[in-house]
């Protein structure tokens, strides 16, 4: 049974749903706009998605959707010695599909070249789940810094083509020049750590005992019967152990998944996709968790009704319009916060630690729903019933535990039919009427839904090819950008002539830009005039009157439009480099280049810009007609 049904079916409760949720059907159903005016063949391809991965696969026109193989292997004398005398590819299992490019001499310049090719659509190292690299016994002599740096770019420009790939590289095991191959392994363990790939050690295998202790600091040569006499590569059996073991490691540590099977028990690196938060929680569940439909739905079905499936949404508590927090220092006992509204200061700070261990973004879609799915699982499975929300068959019975033993809203838990707050005993079977009951059947209802949105705003925008993170729903980095020039007023009291005739080009470019992407519910940008700073001709020049900032008109005491308003915000200094972004006012807050932080601005009573977001360029971005 397919427990997902669509629209339709389900229009007589949605009254109930918009009252529970305290949002409109208009702010619920605003519609997307379409910022590029694609080709109809290419708007086909198109997918509204929340990871930036999936953005950049859309950019290339190849939007993932499986692996196409599972390892692809470049190396030079020792990766074909290994392919070809330690028959690396038959040590694998039988049913991995394996590319190998493996020569004699081969530097990583050259690798890095033949990876441009392979990278490509249908080529050898496309949308490969695993990509091994051993290149480096070939260096000319490079010193430590700059081969790290080389191996940066050859991590980047695989990352760049296929973002979902493991890269694993391999070390070298010779030693017949101490000070170049002490460089070239310091180098792959220093990048290792800085670029964040894996490595496996064949110097630590041909030598268990290292070389005077230590495969980094080599001070004599030496070799047994696994390294070749010329202490450059290694011996026959050499090669057969180091296929044999390096292939036993990559299968116990990447298991092999097939695209029609991620759901069977789950898999933690597969790529997940959805057309808005609610489809993408969906699938994330079935997909890195291994749940079945129907439970997935009775999570998200909850979470639709927390928080709308908005990481950053705050609860109202009496307070109107759609309020949403931008930093965990936000975050205070008593009100709920993120996708599920943790409350208690216990779960929040386990929220906060969970975060700093993994060194992830606390307010990140993927962060919440591994944590979530952490507290049920993990932290407190008894108390979360986890056992028995694994037993689950149904969509009711799923919905109801998550509601009854994760969620526990007020008018569940007074219900007097489970012992009212005091003495709350909730049964593990649904009820069948009372308030709990009423609560129950909304859920149900909303579980209803979850992929009938096709086309809707969740707070996910559709990816904008060649930028950064142009995702409105993660939070910025309001951290100082010193790489951006800040262009101040002319100094001295205003003056006509400083004055540009209009919207400098890049400016003008922005302007058209964010008019495109965002009206409605964007009512206006304007922004040019010609005159001082707040009026007081005896201050310098204001940047509206030199062509470099724009009022983007957006009301932000609607739900929509203060969540409008957040989503350009973001975008903007996410951004900021490339578009010269100096500064932005909006909502009693501002952000500038040159300082860290969200802060308050300092004139918020008198204009508090809760109607409009100010953005200012700076010249060279001013000047740009081409700036996006």
């Amino acid at each position: 049974m397919h427990y997902l049904k669509k629209l339709s079916r389900i229009k007589q409760t949605l009254p109930t749903l918009f009252m529970i949720l305290a949002i409109s059907p208009s702010t619920v159903f605003a519609q997307i706009q379409d910022p590029y005016q694609r080709e109809e063949a290419d708007r086909a391809q198109s997918v509204l998605f929340y990871d930036v991965n999936a953005r950049e696969a859309l950019c290339a026109q190849t939007p993932f959707t499986s692996f196409a193989r599972d390892v692809y292997f470049i190396g030079d004398s020792i990766g074909q010695g290994m392919v070809e005398i330690g028959g690396f590819r038959e040590e694998l299992p039988e049913d991995w599909s394996v590319n190998t490019n493996a020569e004699v001499n081969r530097t990583l310049e050259q690798g890095q070249e033949i990876l441009s090719e392979a990278l490509q659509v249908g080529g050898d190292a496309h949308d490969s789940r695993i990509t091994v690299v051993e290149l480096g016994t070939n260096t000319a002599g490079e010193s430590a810094e700059d081969f790290q740096e080389r191996i940066g770019d050859t991590v980047a420009q695989i990352r760049e083509a296929n973002p979902q790939t493991s890269i694993v590289w391999l070390d070298s095991p010779t030693t017949s020049d101490t000070e170049v191959y002490s460089n070239v392994n310091q180098a792959i363990v220093n990048a290792a750590a800085e670029f964040d790939f894996d490595t496996y050690s064949l110097f630590d295998l041909a030598y268990p005992n290292g070389i005077n202790g230590s495969s980094t600091n080599i001070t004599e040569t030496s070799s047994n019967d696994l390294a070749a006499g010329d202490n450059i590569h290694l011996t026959t059996r050499g090669y057969q152990i180091a296929a044999q073991a390096f292939a036993d490691y990559l299968e116990a540590t990447y298991v092999a998944t097939s695209p029609q099977s991620f759901a069977g028990g789950g898999n933690p690196n597969a790529p997940v996709t959805g057309a808005n938060n609610a489809e993408y929680a969906y699938n994330y569940f079935i997909v890195r968790f291994g749940l079945e439909p129907y439970q997935s739905a009775g999570i998200v079905g909850n979470l639709m009704h927390e928080s709308g499936v908005d990481p950053v949404r705050v609860e109202n508590q009496g307070q109107p319009g759609y309020i949403t927090f931008s930093s965990m220092a936000e975050v205070t006992p008593g009100r709920g916060y993120g996708l599920a509204q943790w409350t208690t200061a216990g779960r929040q700070d386990n929220w906060r630690n969970y975060a700093a261990q993994q060194g992830r973004d606390p307010l990140s879609m993927d962060l919440q729903l591994d944590f979530l799915w952490d507290e049920i699982q993990n932290q407190s499975p008894s108390f979360y019933r986890y056992e028995e929300f694994l037993a689950t068959q149904t969509v009711e019975e799923a919905t109801w535990i998550i509601l009854a033993f994760f969620e526990r809203p007020g008018a569940v838990i007074d219900d007097p039919q489970f012992g009212g707050r005091n003495n709350y005993r909730p049964t593990i079977a649904p009820p069948t009427s009372g308030p709990a009951f009423d609560v129950l059947q909304t859920r149900v209802s909303a579980t209803e839904e979850i992929d009938s949105f096709e086309g809707q705003n969740f707070n996910v925008l559709a990816g904008v090819c060649g930028l950064g993170d142009a995702n409105g729903i993660s939070p910025p980095d309001y951290s100082a950008r010193p790489s951006i020039q800040v262009d101040a007023s002319p100094p001295g009291p205003h003056n006509d002539a400083n004055c540009a005739p209009r919207f400098q080009p890049g400016a003008q470019a922005l302007r058209e830009y964010i008019r495109e992407r965002w009206a409605p519910p964007v009512t206006d940008i304007g922004g040019y005039h010609c005159r001082a700073i707040l009026f007081d001709n005896s201050r310098p020049t204001s940047i509206h009157g030199m062509g470099r900032a724009l009022d983007i008109m957006v009301d932000g005491t609607t739900p929509e439009g203060l969540r409008t308003g957040n989503e350009i915000r973001n975008f903007l200094i996410n951004n900021a480099e490339q578009l010269g972004i100096q500064r932005v006012i909006w909502n009693r807050h501002t952000w500038a280049a040159n300082q860290d932080g969200w802060r308050t601005f300092s004139a918020a009573d008198e204009s508090p810009h809760v109607d409009h977001l100010h953005i200012e360029v700076n010249i060279e971005a001013g000047n740009n007609p081409n700036l996006i």
